[in-house]
């Protein structure tokens, strides 16, 4: 099973609803008849119904008719959405006329769906810049901007969640229990609107391994290493492969150079993805 087999089938197991503020766009709606007729995920399409139905006719889907469809000048719902709009931004200087105009925005209305429970994902970006996309939720991160070091974290493990999930599993926390540790931190930057090294990919890392089931060095083992066929690279060196690892050569104030024996930790096997080196 491939891994993109693998993803859908974990998605089939625990199914989403997920909106799609784009939806009288191909790609978007095309990607949507699959999605439904997989059973893959609940599609909210948000748009006009009749262009919606007159499209889906035109390029011959014929699972649209399963989608929810919320068309954004005539929902039942605005009021209730401007009101916590406005409740949710007020000391952003939010009026309740404003936030009437934007829960119109399809961008907008979908995260109101999404913060009151009625959805647990949106995906959009086919129309809308990456700006737009993620102005509605300033702190949204999408793995483009994770995979670009662009995610807004840092390298900074003294973060009180952090040392907390450390003390707590004895140094030998899972990657996503960094994961949502990282999350209780507050971000440097809104995603996408600044570059910085940071801790993005252990994120990445994360989200793979929640995708598939599987700890990343398995991945990395089964995706890159074997098939590139690479012997003697691992995330977690056996005993013997510990001794071979050759001294760090460091300079200390005087100006002398001496020769620091790196870490010689055999892993266990009930040990995952992570471990802070010990300093």
């Amino acid at each position: 099973m491939s891994l993109v087999e693998q993803i859908i089938a974990r998605a089939k197991s625990n199914k989403q609803r997920i909106v799609l503020p784009e939806a009288t766009e191909e790609r978007t709606l095309r990607a949507a008849d699959r999605v439904l007729a997989e059973d893959i995920a609940d599609i909210i399409l948000i748009g006009n119904p009749d262009e919606i139905h007159a499209l889906a006719k035109e390029w011959g889907l014929e699972n649209i008719d399963k989608a929810t469809l919320i068309d954004p000048l005539n929902n039942p719902k605005s009021e209730e959405y401007a009101e916590l709009l406005t409740e949710l931004r007020k000391k952003k200087g939010m009026t309740i006329e404003k936030a009437r105009e934007l829960v119109k925005n399809p961008l907008y209305l979908g995260c109101m769906i999404i913060k009151t429970n009625g959805a647990d994902g949106q995906i959009s970006g086919a129309l809308s810049t990456t700006g737009d996309t993620l102005r509605p939720a300033r702190t949204s991160l999408t793995l483009e901007r994770l995979m670009s070091m662009q995610g807004g974290l840092d390298y900074d493990y003294s973060a009180p969640a952090i040392q907390r999930v450390l003390k707590e599993t004895g140094g030998d926390a899972t990657t996503l229990q960094m994961a949502a540790a990282y999350a209780e931190k507050p971000l440097h930057f809104d995603p996408g609107l600044g570059f910085r090294y940071s801790l993005c990919h252990d994120v990445v890392g994360a989200i793979l391994e929640a995708a598939t089931g599987k700890p990343l060095h398995t991945l990395a083992e089964e995706l890159v290493l074997r098939p590139l066929g690479i012997q003697g690279l691992t995330f977690h060196p056996s005993a013997g492969q510990l001794a071979r690892l050759a001294p760090q050569y460091t300079v200390d104030a005087a100006g002398s150079t001496g020769a620091k024996q790196p870490e010689r930790r055999a892993w266990r096997p009930e040990r995952r993805a992570w471990r802070m080196p010990e300093t």
